[in-house]
């Protein structure tokens, strides 16, 4: 697999299109050493600190665009059994739908964007990982890798923990083609973001509270509100 290495980019999203879009054979991954106008979900900033791995990669399927967006399991897997190699797997969680946590903090963030060309989806996969900082977030708190280690290692190095990455994300990816979403989504589910408590999940201006009960094979959520009802919950924020 392909990387092309960057020193600076605006985002490495929009990055991945552009050379898509210039003829760059697919798939392939771009990662840069400063990102100036990185984003996450809904649209907000993603700090680019110096040091911090920022990456996407972009595949090409031909799969139901709903099926596809269970890959956002297969990276948020992948990524979890490569912190799991410096970090106590028990200390990390997997938060619904694309986050990772350490000791409740986040260490990691997914986007997933796509488009559709001549009836296939072009996939970007965004990769946000807090290798030797942590951002000052208002809203919730953040760990960085080398903050986590037991035994310090000097100078993480984020291309080979990117190399690493990829790796798994090409093993998973391949049990997700061959098996379905649900081989990897039952994996996922163990290592789960309070599952078994109570959680809530914004939805626009509209809040949702209930116990996690589980995750489906299709990767929705599924709770119980205070009147017993089960629901399923397939896009919305789980709050912190």
């Amino acid at each position: 697999m392909r990387i092309i290495h960057l020193k600076h980019v605006g985002s490495t999203n929009d990055e991945v299109i552009r050379l898509a879009q210039s003829g760059e054979a697919l798939p392939f991954w771009v990662v840069a050493d400063e990102q100036t106008n990185g984003r996450g979900r809904r649209g907000r900033q993603w700090q680019g600190l110096e040091g911090n791995l920022f990456a996407s990669g972009i595949y090409e399927f031909n799969q139901d665009p709903a099926i596809i967006a269970t890959l956002s399991f297969v990276v948020s897997y992948s990524l979890f059994e490569t912190l799991s190699e410096f970090i106590d797997k028990n200390r990390i969680a997997l938060k619904w739908p694309n986050d990772i946590l350490v000791d409740c903090k986040k260490i990691s963030g997914i986007l997933l964007e796509s488009q559709i060309k001549g009836g296939i989806v072009q996939l970007v996969i965004g990769v946000g990982l807090n290798v030797m900082h942590a951002p000052i977030i208002n809203e919730y708190g953040t760990i960085a890798m080398k903050d986590c280690l037991e035994n310090p290692i000097p100078g993480l190095d984020k291309m080979k923990i990117l190399h690493n990455f990829m790796q798994k994300f090409a093993i998973n990816l391949s049990y997700w083609e061959q098996f379905g979403s649900g081989h990897v989504i039952e994996k996922w589910k163990k290592f789960a973001f309070k599952i078994n408590k109570n959680i809530e999940i914004v939805q626009g201006n509209a809040t949702i509270n209930g116990k996690l009960i589980d995750i489906s094979p299709c990767g929705e959520i599924i709770l119980r509100n205070d009147n017993g009802e089960v629901i399923k919950i397939n896009a919305g924020e789980m709050l912190l």
